[in-house]
């Protein structure tokens, strides 16, 4: 009898501090503080290991040992590792290619990787074709008419 009223004054303790924390909500909150204070046991989501990872914050083997913690194979932690870089804006690779610094098939090759269509890039082309400014054309006519072999 005395081990079944001990059980049964642990059962209702925690039932009523279950019912106190699910009515209050900030002592609930309070009492999360605290246990996570005492017995820290989070751990970063992926995308916080990619970002720590590419400023070398943690080596590789943590980065996979705690994606793996995340649920992650070491397959999808790669995969999340290589999609974390950063691409330059769509501007700086048209600029490169019409310096002939990148091929055609490089440049919708990477503004394919930044979800643009293949109408989308020959528009961004077309949009970026440079035109010279009225003052400009002014300037090229000026010297074309006083081109020595104009005036000759």
């Amino acid at each position: 009898m005395a081990i079944s009223g001990v059980v049964s004054g642990v059962m209702s303790g925690g039932g009523l501090a279950n019912l106190l924390l699910g009515i209050y909500p900030p002592l609930s909150t309070q009492y999360s503080k605290w246990a996570f204070s005492k017995w820290p046991n989070m751990i970063p989501g992926v995308g916080d290991l990619v970002e720590l990872a590419y400023r070398g914050l943690i080596d590789h083997g943590t980065f996979l040992a705690i994606a793996a913690q995340n649920g992650f194979s070491k397959e999808w932690a790669e995969n999340l590792y290589i999609g974390g870089t950063t691409f330059l804006p769509p501007g700086d690779y048209l600029k490169l290619w019409r310096r002939g610094e990148l091929s055609e098939k490089d440049l919708e090759a990477f503004l394919l990787k930044q979800r643009f269509s293949l109408p989308a890039i020959e528009h961004i082309k077309k949009a970026t074709e440079f035109f010279p400014s009225p003052q400009d054309l002014i300037s090229f006519a000026v010297r074309e008419v006083y081109s020595p072999e104009i005036v000759a």
